[in-house]
């Protein structure tokens, strides 16, 4: 790849990834006053966590998702500031897991060189964006967007491994992220029998 293409690529990378934010943005500050049955859920588990303690944790709700929540609870919001704050939360969620897709396209695109890189660029990101921004989405009050994270950065370690990169840092990490992929989701865990 030359430099001029490369830096090419990196300039559409960053404008994809521009662009789902602001339309994640988008998403979370319509959704505002949203509230599904499952968020209403974590949010009483939030409550609860903070008042009573490990009590409160249930083997249907994620707990790390009412763990994030605890500190905007804590700041007694009020009961129309409640639901932004909690917006915001999911707006940080889907920068994480920005992030973690970017680790994994990074590891995929060293693993399968495309024919063209620009193209491969908006196929990927195109398909992170429906995928994050309609499938998951940033409005709904779930961990979902937390467990697809964890996925992207596992299945990058994985690709890392596969490209022969074996060392005992990698196999720590990839150990530490599935096995607390748990306090993320912990209904998907029993699909990896690997």
């Amino acid at each position: 790849m030359l430099i001029s293409e490369r830096t090419n690529t990196s300039t559409i990378e960053r404008w994809c990834a521009l662009v789902i934010l602001a339309l994640g943005a988008l998403h979370c500050l319509a959704a505002r006053q949203y509230l599904n049955a499952d968020g209403m859920s974590y949010i009483e588990v939030a409550e609860n966590l903070l008042h009573f303690g490990r009590e409160s944790v249930n083997s249907y709700f994620s707990p790390l998702y009412s763990w994030m929540l605890i500190p905007l609870i804590a700041l007694h919001p009020g009961p129309y500031w409640e639901l932004p704050l909690v917006q915001c939360v999911n707006f940080a969620i889907l920068i994480l897991a920005l992030a973690c897709f970017r680790f994994f396209f990074r590891q995929l695109t060293l693993r399968f060189t495309p024919v063209s890189p620009a193209a491969w660029i908006l196929i990927g990101y195109s398909m992170f964006a429906w995928c994050a921004l309609y499938m998951i989405s940033p409005r709904l009050m779930t961990p979902d967007m937390l467990y697809a994270s964890i996925l992207f950065l596992i299945f990058g370690l994985l690709l890392k491994i596969f490209a022969g990169d074996h060392s005992w840092r990698v196999a720590i990490v990839l150990g530490i992220l599935w096995g607390g992929s748990y306090w993320f989701r912990a209904a998907f865990m029993p699909l990896f029998p690997f």
